[in-house]
């Protein structure tokens, strides 16, 4: 009968951590869609495998109507006349409201009228005078076109009739990191985004609001987004025993444009989890 030995096996646990980046850390100066973070020590992501967001707290204060996307340009085929509305936080009504004013206020001549339909929420823009067109803001990327639902066309008319509208800035936040995502090797793809540099994408719904308002309206003063993200991306990281000594945030809109933030407006939070596995 031969002798049995026993042979101990020592197993090492999975490690992991939990990462919290605060915009509030940022450098003096630095703007809050696009700040570094350095945390004052060599921060250590080197033996982690895996980043994953799993909780975001951001601040809605940020107005529909801001400086990326408060023009219209209307034209009656030989002159284009560019109103500005001021920046705010816009009901349906409200800026049908402010777009009369404005329109009336430009110098174009004959009288606006604006109006909004009761089931649709189109709006209607009229003039007693001068047939006219709505076009898209030379030079300008973004407008009240696409946030208001107005149709562009060579049509010159007394009536211009907009299409579905959802008051929104953008649809989505993108939060990205070039730091982060260092040794990602998927590319994000969708209709304007081709990259690897993606942390998460938050859709702006009433669920993600946790909000109900009946007026349209998704971008408030005091809506703010809290929670655990759902099908979080997991972001590679090989354990090569490199060393961060600093950290990049930037959030973008739908335009592939930083996000605007006004002055003033709360820090935000995300938290990712990493693993070794």
């Amino acid at each position: 009968m031969s002798d049995l030995h026993e042979q101990a096996v020592t197993v090492k646990p999975i490690t992991s951590a939990i990462l919290v980046l605060d915009s509030f850390d940022r450098g003096t100066g630095q703007p809050v869609n696009n700040f570094t973070l350095q945390p004052g020590a060599i921060l250590s992501s080197g033996y982690f495998s895996r980043i994953v967001p799993v909780v975001l707290h951001f601040p809605y204060a940020i107005p529909n109507v801001n400086p990326k996307n408060n023009t219209l340009t209307i034209s009656n085929g030989a002159t284009n006349t560019i109103i500005t509305i001021p920046e705010g936080f816009y009901t349906i009504a409200e800026l049908a409201t402010q777009l009369q004013t404005s329109l009336n206020a430009s110098g174009f001549g004959g009288v606006f009228a604006v109006s909004v339909d009761v089931k649709t929420l189109y709006y209607t823009v009229t003039n007693t005078l001068i047939p006219f067109k709505i076009i898209n803001t030379p030079g300008k990327s973004n407008d009240l076109v696409y946030m208001a639902g107005f149709e562009t066309n060579n049509t010159l008319s007394l009536t211009q009739v907009g299409t579905y509208n959802n008051l929104q800035y953008t649809t989505f936040i993108d939060i990205r990191s070039n730091k982060l995502t260092k040794f990602q090797k998927v590319s994000d793809v969708s209709s304007n985004l081709t990259a690897t540099t993606l942390l998460y994408r938050v859709y702006i719904s009433w669920q993600t609001l946790n909000i109900r308002n009946n007026d349209n309206m998704f971008w408030t003063r005091t809506a703010t987004i809290a929670f655990e993200t759902t099908n979080p991306k997991h972001i590679r990281w090989i354990p090569s025993g490199e060393f961060l000594s600093d950290v990049d945030i930037s959030l973008y809109d739908d335009n592939e444009e930083l996000l605007y933030i006004p002055a003033g407006h709360p820090d935000f939070q995300i938290s990712l989890y990493l693993s070794e596995t």
